[in-house]
């Protein structure tokens, strides 16, 4: 919010030394080409926060590069069931959240970074709904969306390949034998 205070307070300095009056059209160009480079910058730095987050979520990525992944899951038993340690979808529960809404969140609070700054051209509102609507974030989004999505399912094949043997901890072996 204190970029904005600044970004407002050179403008209006620039308006004083150019002694352009404020509804001339000249500077109403001026302060939209101001406002075209705030708004690529906040689409920039969302954009790199997506690819950084899918770098780090992206098995093949982490595989070439041979980093530690920034989400660690681990399949339990808790008698009956084996279960994610978290949930690898929506928990459905704030408490504890899944992976899912951790990532979910997460690209939640890249874009919200488009209300901390008021906007330029009509002075009020922020740059929330353009950032929303951007195709490059709407596609960094998708890209990450689909990975997180490809690693649920490897993740249920991975489980599903212990299902086979829930008999072992489901049934009374003692009783069985």
């Amino acid at each position: 919010a204190d970029g904005g205070v600044e970004i407002t307070k050179f403008l209006q300095m620039s308006n004083k030394k150019v002694a352009v009056p404020r509804a001339s059209k000249a500077w109403r160009e001026y302060v939209e080409y101001v406002n075209e480079i705030v708004m690529e910058g906040y689409a920039n730095a969302i954009l790199a926060s997506l690819k950084y987050l899918n770098e780090q979520v992206n098995s093949e990525i982490l595989a070439e590069t041979e980093q530690a992944p920034l989400l660690e899951v681990s399949l339990e038993l808790v008698v009956p069931d084996v279960q994610w340690s978290p949930e690898i979808g929506e928990s459905g529960d704030a408490d504890r959240p899944g992976v899912r809404d951790l990532i979910n969140g997460w690209v939640r609070a890249f874009q919200n970074t488009g209300t901390l700054v008021r906007r330029l051209d009509i002075g009020e509102g922020n740059y929330m709904k353009e950032l929303e609507e951007d195709f490059y974030i709407l596609d960094g989004v998708s890209e990450l969306q689909a990975v997180i999505l490809a690693n649920e399912a490897e993740c249920v094949a991975f489980k599903e390949s212990y299902d086979r043997y829930r008999y072992l901890w489901r049934n009374d072996l003692n009783g069985t034998l």
